[in-house]
């Protein structure tokens, strides 16, 4: 059973693109001094980065912490971007660069625009590049991140090398969608990229997957990937996108068939002339107009690890079934557990799975955050070795605070979790109430197979607590947040902030 409640999807979510941010001057005194020229205010001016950091990711190399996020637009001056944006916390802002999706042409005037400031000065979009962030680093501390390209529907990959990026395209495929969901970790120090690939399947089917792209180098380039697929459902839920021209969706079969022409009267609006094995009749279709929350397909919201053995791992909402799932390739293949959602007979019990995060201790026991969509609040589940449930418990039902109800009723918690266990067994879960706009933080401390639980809230101004990370650096634990403000002067960016 999947959740009714479309409230979940739109509080973390689809609300980005809402609200921006003015565009700076060129400085407290009207210039910006450059190598190149003089940026004079106001016939020249510095863009500013607007809404930025959305669907963020963290990586930390010694005491410098990398973010990754989409740089999306400064609404307020009317400029739509679709950035991936990079950069370092200096310890109270990200300081970001776009790295992807800033287009070449047309030639910036540096007279009206500072070629020296964010973009370049280029005003106009490019691809729309940069969510489902994952940054990671490499031996050597240099940042790459895997993200999802929204225009082509690809998976894309950015190195610096050098002090400059490399970008490439790791799939690109006609009819298909590649890349949501995108997880990145160094493994032998190749690039490993796990993430939800949608294509067509045989005989009008759709096959979703769950694909890992390993680089055959350090540093790859767009020939240097190999493919595996971990996670496979070839009757995956029919769409118009993954069918061909004189195909349709239809809904009987979850199949694209070929269209008929010999339906009298014709079909109405909403149908369309098929042969579904009883001749041609008019059959209800799903047409282009129809739209997921989530993407209905076994591989929603992956998140990816390795046991101390080495051996990938992955955690993942089933959103066909409604079902919190791992797999793992510990035996050499991959095997699929259901850990939420449906009893070992099958029976359904729920819609478990959402936001999920997957954290394997230095013991090997698997540690997993996840939204119950039907109850609307936070669940955690242990699994001893990634073989066998330990516990399933609730963190956070929403409908209280630490024991005390809250005065407004339920609220909507625990999108955007992130799990991570420190060094004594003591459990940290951050995720976002986006009833209130506001970061929460779990901490788990176990007592055999008891868990208790003190949730805390963050507070910071704005709607904040979306794309939560929770991390160590530099010894301490770091709380990773995208908030947005609205207001004369809208904006929305990173913080990090110590609990």
């Amino acid at each position: 059973m999947k959740s009714s409640s479309v409230l979940r999807a739109f509080s973390g979510l689809t609300v980005i693109g809402v609200v921006g941010i003015f565009s700076a001057g060129c400085g407290d005194d009207g210039e910006v001094k450059v190598n190149r020229y003089t940026c004079v205010a106001p016939a020249c001016t510095t863009l500013s980065t607007g809404l930025i950091g959305a669907y963020t990711s963290v990586a930390v190399s010694g005491k410098t912490i990398w973010v990754a996020g989409y740089g999306e637009a400064d609404w307020y001056n009317g400029y739509t971007w679709g950035d991936l944006a990079v950069g370092t916390w200096d310890g109270t802002k990200v300081n970001w660069a776009a790295i992807d999706g800033v287009p070449s042409e047309p030639v910036v005037d540096p007279a009206l625009y500072n070629k020296d400031g964010w973009r370049g000065g280029q005003t106009e979009p490019g691809d729309d590049v940069g969510i489902w962030t994952s940054i990671a680093v490499d031996e050597a501390g240099n940042p790459a991140v895997a993200y999802y390209d929204r225009t082509n529907k690809s998976l894309k990959f950015a190195q610096r090398i050098d002090l400059k990026w490399q970008i490439n395209t790791v799939e690109l495929k006609a009819q298909s969608d590649i890349g949501r969901y995108a997880k990145l970790l160094f493994v032998d120090t190749r690039p490993t990229i796990a993430y939800l690939a949608i294509e067509p399947g045989k005989d009008g089917a759709v096959s979703s997957k769950i694909r890992i792209a390993t680089g055959t180098s350090a540093q790859p380039t767009a020939a240097d990937w190999t493919f595996e697929d971990a996670v496979v459902d070839d009757a995956t839920p029919c769409r118009a996108a993954f069918c061909s021209a004189s195909d349709v969706c239809v809904v009987d079969t979850n199949k694209c068939m070929p269209k008929e022409t010999t339906c009298d009267p014709k079909c109405s609006s909403g149908a369309a002339c098929v042969n579904t094995g009883m001749g041609a009749t008019c059959s209800e279709i799903r047409d282009s107009s129809k739209i997921d929350t989530y993407p209905d397909a076994v591989g929603d919201y992956i998140s990816l690890a390795r046991d101390p053995a080495g051996a990938l791992a992955l955690a993942y909402y089933d959103r066909i079934r409604g079902n919190l799932v791992i797999a793992s390739k510990a035996s050499g293949t991959w095997a699929s557990t259901v850990i939420d959602g449906a009893d070992p007979d099958g029976t359904d019990t729920g819609d478990k799975g959402i936001g999920t995060s997957l954290f394997i201790d230095d013991k090997g026991d698997w540690h997993i955050s996840y939204v119950d969509g039907l109850s609307e609040g936070l669940r955690y589940a242990q699994v001893t070795k990634g073989t066998a449930v330990k516990l399933t418990t609730i963190v956070d039902d929403g409908v209280s605070l630490n024991g005390v109800p809250n005065n407004d009723g339920q609220h909507l918690v625990g999108d955007d979790s992130s799990i991570f266990v420190g060094p004594s067994g003591e459990i940290h879960i951050t995720y976002q109430d986006a009833t209130a706009g506001k970061l929460r933080h779990a901490v788990g401390t176990p007592s055999g197979d008891v868990i208790s639980w003190k949730v805390t809230v963050i507070e910071q101004d704005g709607f904040a607590g979306a794309f939560s990370r929770v991390f160590l650096a530099d010894s301490k634990l770091m709380l990773a947040n995208w908030w947005r403000m609205g207001g004369e002067e809208p904006k929305g960016d990173v913080s990090i902030v110590t609990p």
